[in-house]
């Protein structure tokens, strides 16, 4: 196919003299034949320019959707997984001091903490981290009601043939 194609340059054959049309049958038939002929390889060579077409510009949006994937990608998942590059360990203050004077090093910067005295009145309690994500136990004096629920025979049989077995007992609290 020419690079330079377009449907709308196609080229007739002519018969030699304008405006006359052949005297023989068989010669119509075939400038016709010829005509048919051009008419569809341009019709071809047309559908297959628009073909190329829309493939090309769903490839090109296909790879502008990845490239939009890959920088949402990024953006979400890249900056904490990255190491960091040459340009930006220029900028560790904290490790250039230390480089600079090691004897500081062992210094804390920062400020203790101030601390209850026994002397300003208040018992010192040592700090005891609250227990999460426990269930606290219910109090030993709630009365315990022992409920049984029978299953009649016929039910205690699973589908599968094996008969069913009692687990373990459960508790529950008295209203």
């Amino acid at each position: 196919m020419d690079a330079t194609f377009s449907p709308l340059k196609i080229v007739f054959p002519k018969p030699s003299e304008v405006g006359v049309l052949p005297a023989t049958q068989d010669t119509l038939e075939a400038l016709l034949a010829d005509t048919q002929a051009v008419c569809e390889k341009a019709c071809q060579e047309a559908y297959q320019v628009a073909v190329q077409s829309i493939r090309q510009q769903a490839h090109e949006y296909i790879i502008r959707m990845l490239e939009q994937a890959t920088l949402v990608r990024h953006c979400l998942f890249g900056a904490s997984s990255e190491q960091l590059s040459a340009q930006s360990r220029l900028f560790d203050e904290a490790k250039v001091l230390v480089q600079l004077n090691p004897e500081s090093q062992d210094q804390a910067i920062i400020a203790p903490a101030p601390q209850a005295s026994a002397e300003d009145g208040a018992p010192t309690k040592p700090a005891q981290p609250v227990a999460r994500g426990k269930r606290r136990p219910l109090p030993a004096e709630l009365p315990r009601v022992d409920v049984i629920h029978d299953v009649p025979q016929a039910d205690r049989t699973c589908d599968c043939g094996t008969p069913m077995v009692q687990t373990r007992p459960r508790h529950q609290r008295a209203d």
